[in-house]
Order: structure tokens, then sequence, then C-alpha cells
């Protein structure tokens, strides 16, 4: 465990990254008079997986510095697992951070703004061969003799393993090639992605799906089987090697061409004990006839652990790691520095003269999918390579078997991000109103996000004094100009009164205040526009809290459709079939525009979130014949063209039970549909739990409908977004105001439109049977 004086570092178990690391921390601490002890802990992949991440030893504190390569890092960051270095380099960068590195190298440990380690080691997949063996002029004769072709540097696999085949000569202890077949779960499946992407397929589709049963998939697998089968092309300890392994192999000479990581060549240039020093060179991968070359973007990176009691000096440490001297004398302890200067070095050229060819590379690189149940998806391809190795099954039918395993894995392990980012800086909320939706919503909302609540006023200050004791709320204040007078210059105003007293609040607030106000936006469209005034003239950061946009059934789905796994959006709708206990809302159901204005609205202002501006309306909102109530039904129709069809239908007086009750959203897309239960509506206020269900079409299967388990509901959860958005908007973390009043006036607008649909009615019907018009009917 680390101490207070020792330091500990997990490092990727290779001779020149062990010799590299214990030279760098003398190096740091002769120059920064470091005074702790290094623990370097040499751990092959699997160990170090398990130390770092499996068994949480970063997030515990076991290490305060780790090798973690991309494959990892996502994982390893949506655990927590490593500290978040983008104040630290905002504060004191790396030299020449970022420009100092290619794009390549700094992108998969980027997570939005954060960024979760420094690259230590590159190195993308290559192809790796003995020049010396083909430029020989009796190698040349040789083969023009038995092939009728001249010797050259592979172009395709055909060529490949005709080569392969050339050099095999077991008497001279020289193979054609070697695969690194050792079952680690890693080698096999970055094989695998090779063949699939050098045959024109890809891992992911552009709707974020794996899919392994293609013919390019198929095909790739057929001939990775059959050449690492071919005793006549490959090394005998192809099974037994992992890809340090197969490297030393090459540079003890024992191996003509390979396909491995770059820096198992840079190695046989320096590696005192290599056969091939100054024989070897590389270039880009084979492929088939069609398609074209392609490489894997593999690398490691210097991480810091979360739970590391010692972070500043780890992050002095790894920035000076990555200082051009420090990449340089990685480089030549063998290792691949990740520095453009490293990669152009004359020195390093000198000693390893393909040293440049690393930006050619990086140009045709590709990386691995980053999600959340890689590992998962990795092992089943594993699984897959190894019985293609081991069994005589057909290619087409193990691929397809795993394509079940993956698709069940998908099923289970669906990941979708659906909560709200909050903000980084404390803004201190003070409560105008007391209401139900304040004890109900608000507080318990702000409670959970772990916002400070600084105070609350309202017109009986009894009941404000009530929730300061319920919720802990340290100020109640005798008024809103009493709130104003002793609120911080940052606080923000939570609005919560009926909105005819929306303007005369928002004129008693400090001129760019950040206020969020209760929808709606007023309660006709003329109210709405004096807000928006207000607001414009005092220059307020403001928002309409229309949190049904930040629900977490509301934001899966958003987050599914951004990411194109339904396809395109062509139907939405809302249905609600309940009853609704009105006489809770005692100053509510009195209004003469009860059911859009009130509860319809929400869902207007939704949709729009989703498709935009209808360009327009057509609605009908009704009343129950035995009830006062103004409207208690509604339908909405919101016209987007001739595609997208958007409707909202409401009745709140199906009192005939549960067993017809109905209260979801539904989107359709070209590949999938959405089904979101909203079960606080259902038996209000107890309300039922909420379903969050799926569908994604599968080619050649059956549709099958999938539940999301989500944390969370509309209320109080959704209340965190909205002001959560607004707090960052504030502070400069997020770009966009989402409900704006510059926003939500478009809302309004749609409201407001609706209701004139309402009252003006449709088509007469009777106007297209007028008798002079039909002619004379005998």
């Amino acid at each position: 465990m680390s101490s207070e004086n020792k330091f500990r570092i997990a490092v990727r178990k290779f001779g020149p990254f062990e010799s590299a690391m214990e030279k760098l921390w003398k190096k740091f601490c002769d120059t920064s008079g470091c005074t702790l002890e290094a623990e370097l802990v040499p751990m092959d992949l699997h160990p170090l997986y398990e130390a770092t991440i499996a068994r949480g030893g970063l997030k515990s504190g076991d290490w305060d510095v780790a090798h973690i390569n991309t494959d990892w890092i996502f994982e390893a960051w949506t655990n927590g697992d490593i500290e978040n270095l983008k104040d630290y380099i905002k504060d004191n960068p790396p030299l020449e951070y970022p420009q100092g590195w290619s794009d390549s190298l700094l992108q998969l440990q980027q997570f939005g703004e954060d960024v979760a380690g420094l690259p230590f080691h590159d190195g993308p997949e290559c192809f790796i061969y003995r020049k010396d063996l083909f430029e020989d002029p009796k190698e040349q004769q040789a083969y023009l003799g038995k092939y009728g072709s001249p010797l050259s540097v592979p172009q395709t696999w055909q060529e490949f393993h005709q080569v392969a085949q050339f050099f095999t000569r077991p008497e001279q202890n020289l193979y054609g090639t070697l695969f690194a077949c050792l079952p680690d779960g890693h080698n096999t499946i970055f094989d695998f992605c090779l063949q699939l992407w050098t045959r024109g397929g890809r891992v992911i589709r552009p709707d974020a799906s794996v899919h392994l049963d293609t013919p390019q998939a198929i095909a790739g697998l057929d001939f990775y089987r059959k050449i690492v089968k071919d005793q006549s092309a490959i090394h005998p300890k192809a099974f037994d090697y992992e890809s340090v392994q197969a490297g030393m192999a090459f540079a003890r000479g024992e191996v003509a061409m390979m396909v491995n990581w770059f820096g198992f060549a840079s190695m046989c240039e320096v590696y005192e004990g290599s056969a091939v020093k100054g024989k070897v060179d590389i270039t880009r991968l084979p492929h088939d006839e069609t398609s074209e070359s392609a490489s894997l973007n593999v690398y490691w990176l210097y991480t810091i652990g979360s739970g590391s009691r010692n972070k500043k000096i780890a992050y002095d440490f790894i920035r000076f790691a990555t200082n051009q001297e420090n990449d340089k004398l990685l480089t030549l302890e063998g290792g691949i520095g990740c520095r453009l200067s490293t990669w152009n070095d004359p020195e390093i050229n000198k000693v390893i003269p393909y040293y440049h060819k690393l930006e050619m590379l990086h140009k045709e690189a590709r990386s691995l999918p980053q999600k959340s149940n890689w590992a998962q998806i990795a092992e089943v391809i594993d699984e897959a390579v190894l019985k293609a190795l081991n069994t005589d099954i057909p290619s087409a039918e193990i691929l397809r078997r795993a394509q079940e395993q993956i698709t069940e894995t998908n099923h289970q392990n669906m990941q979708i991000p659906y909560k709200p980012l909050l903000p980084t800086t404390e803004q201190p909320i003070i409560i105008i109103g007391a209401g139900g939706i304040v004890k109900d919503a608000h507080l318990p909302a702000y409670k959970q996000a772990g916002f400070k609540v600084l105070g609350i006023t309202n017109r009986t200050k009894q009941r404000a004094e009530n929730l300061a004791a319920e919720f802990g709320i340290p100020n109640v204040y005798d008024s809103v100009e009493d709130a104003v007078a002793n609120a911080p210059a940052n606080a923000v105003y939570d609005i919560t009164i009926m909105p005819e007293k929306y303007v005369e609040t928002l004129e008693a607030l400090p001129d760019g205040a950040a206020v969020l106000i209760q929808k709606p936006m007023g309660d006709y469209f003329w109210q709405a526009k004096e807000i928006l005034a207000v607001c414009r003239r005092k220059k307020l950061v403001a928002a309409i809290n229309f949190q049904l946009r930040y629900a977490p059934f509301v934001s899966a789905a958003r987050y599914m459709i951004d990411q194109g796994m339904i396809g395109e959006l062509y139907d939405m709708e809302v249905r609600v079939t309940l009853v609704t206990p009105w006489e809770l809302f005692p100053h509510v159901m009195v209004h003469p525009r009860l059911e859009i204005q009130y509860h319809s609205i929400h869902y207007v202002d939704m949709m729009r979130s989703f498709l935009g501006d209808p360009y327009s309306v057509y609605a009908k909102t009704l009343k129950h014949p035995a009830k006062s109530l103004s409207s208690s039904r509604s339908t909405i129709i919101m016209d987007y063209g001739d595609t997208m069809h958007a409707v909202i239908n409401t009745n709140h007086d199906h009192e005939f039970g549960a067993h017809n009750q109905e209260s979801f959203i539904k989107w359709e897309g070209t590949k999938g549909a959405i089904k979101a239960k909203m079960g606080l509506l259902m038996n209000y206020p107890d309300g039922v739990p909420d379903k969050f269900e799926y569908c994604l079409i599968e080619e050649g299967k059956q549709p099958e409908w999938n539940t999301l388990e989500l944390e969370g509901s509309w209320f109080p959860e959704a209340f965190i977004g909205t002001m959560s958005n607004l707090m960052r908007f504030k502070e400069g973390s997020d770009e966009v105001l989402y409900t704006s009043v510059e926003d939500v006036i478009k809302t309004m607008a749609v409201v407001e439109s609706a209701y004139i649909s309402s009252d003006k009615g449709g088509v007469v019907v009777a106007d297209q049977l007028k008798e002079e018009d039909l002619g004379v009917i005998n």
C-alpha cells in the first residue's frame, strides 16, 4: 500500500519499460528533490488489469501511478478508478501540450473536457519484415524460380501466405511468419480486427452496434485459422507466444516477417541480444485485393489512481516523464516515445531508420470501440477465434453463435448515460414560493444532487418556515426584496409561484442574475412575451423549469436517438389515459386553460426538444360533461411535414379502473423503437414504477423488446436536470441553456397555436354537402 515514504507504480512487464521507469524515477527525484522511495511492480497484462482495475487497486490507493492501455481506459474512467487530469493540466501543462503529440494519441483518454492520462508508449500494429532476406539476390532468384513472380513485400494476404511458406525452413530455425496466439484475451482480438478491417469490414456499425457475422469477418477468420494451422508457414511456438515473446523470437532471427506492434521492430535496433540489428524494416499491413490497408492504434498511458495519497507528486512525475528528453529516453531503452519530436528526432532515426514512419501508420490507424461492455464483447471474440483455431466448425457458424452472444450481452449491459452532469461550482439557491411542488420535487431533488439551498421566502411565511425546518434551510426571508438584499452575487433564484406574479418577481431580482422559473412561461402568450422582455432587459440568465426533458426515460431515449440506434425518427406519440386528481391542485384546477396550459404543455415542450419547431398545429381540447373543469382531454397534432407523425393524446377522465389506463411516450425510427411508461401519473400521487423498453431491428431476426432499468423518475430526479443545466451554463461548463426563455417562448407559441386551432375548429363537413355543389339528386 502507498505510505508516506513509498510511491507505488504498476508497470507493464517488459524489459525496456522497467529499465526506463527506473531511470525516470531517479532523474525525477534528483531534479525535484522528491524523497519518496518508488516501488515499481512489473506485471503481465492480466495481473496488471486485475491489480489496477478489476480489484479496484487504483481506486483504493494501492497504486499512485499505473500503466493503463487504451483498451481499458474507458472502463477505468467510468469506474472512477483514475484521477481527472484536467485541472492539473490547466494549472501546469506538460511542455507543448497538446500540440506536441499527434491527435491520435490524445483522443482515447479524452472524455469531453476531462483527461484520463498522458501518453506513455505508442506503436501501432504494422508489417515487420527482414529486409536482408527480401533483398537477397539468391532469395529473389529462388522465389522467382519457384513461383514465377518476383519476391517483394506482400501487398495482399494471399501473397503473405505464399511468402511465409517460402521462408519457412525449420532446419535453419527460420519460419515465414508468427502470430501471437497464446490465449491472453488480447492478441487474437487484435488479429481478428485487423483481418476484418483490411477486408473492408468494420467492428462497429454506424448505429453503434457490433456485428461479427459478416462476409468480411468470415473471410478474415477463414484466412487466419488457415495460416496459423499451416506448419509450412508458421513458427511452431505460435500457440505458446504472446506479443512480447513473438517480438523476441523475431529479434532472435527466427522469423522472416510478422504483424506486430511497431515497438518490436524498433527493439531490434536497440536490444543487445538482437540478431537482426540493421536488417529490419516496416510498412503497411497486407489487405485483400478490393480494400485498403489498416492499422490498430492501442497505446499505453500514465494514469494516476483516484485513491492515491500522492496525487500532486504523481502528476509532477508523469509530467516530467513525458517531456521531450524523457520521451526520447524511453525510445532509446526500447520503448516507443509518443511525442512528434521523438518521431522525427535525427538521432532516433539514425538508430531506428524507419522511426519516422510512425506518422504514416497513425494516419490509417483505427481504434477498438470504447464501449462500457467491450471487455465482455472482446471475450466473445476471443472465444470465437480460439474455437476457430482448435475445432473444425465452419467460421460462419462460429461467428453466427458469437453474434448471438454479443446481442445478448448488449441487451443485458445496455449502458445509456441518462443522468445529468452536475455543476463544478457551488451556487446557492434561493427559493421563491413554498407550494407542494417545492416540497415534493424541488427540495428532494436538490438534496439528492447536493445543491446548497441558502434560503426560502413565501407570501405565507409559516409555510416557508415549515419547509426550512424539514429540509434544513438556514434562512427564511420576509420577502423577495429581503432575499435579494441578503443573497450572494452567485445566487440562483428558483421561482415557484403562480405565473401572474412572475413579472413583478423578476423585476425585483438583480440584473444578470440566474433564475429558474416554474412552468408555464405565463398563463397566456402575451404574458410569455412580457416575461421574455423583462429577462432580456435585465439580462437575466433565465430558464423555464420544463423538467420532463430531463426525466431519466427521456434522457435515455434522447441518447439512443442521438446515437442513431433507432435510425431516422418518424413517429413520436404521447398517450395519457387515466384519472388525474385535480383537487390536489386547487389553484390550478380552476384555470380557464387547464389541460394544455398546465399538463400537455410538458409534452409539447418535450416533443420540440426532439423534433424542433413544428410548421403548424392542429388541436382540440375538451371538457367532461359532468365536471366543472375547463378542459380535461386534448388531442394535439404537431405538423412536421409528410413523414413525421407527432401526436399528443390525453384523457384525464378514464375512471374505469387501472386495467386499461395508459401513460407513455413512444418513439419509432427506421431501425427501432422506444417506449417509456410514465408511472408517476398513474395512481397519482403515489404512482407506479416507470418502464423503459426498446426494440432494435436486427437483420434476419424477429423484433424483440428489451427492458432497461433506470434509476429515478420524473419526480424528483428530473428537477436536478433543469437546475444543473442552469448552473453549468452560468459557470461556463455547458454551452447551451436548453430551457432558456429564448427557447421556451417557442413552446408557448405552439401552445397558443393549439388553443387557436381548438377554438376555430376544423373543416366543416356539411359545407362539402351543399346541394348546389352536389347537383340534382334523384
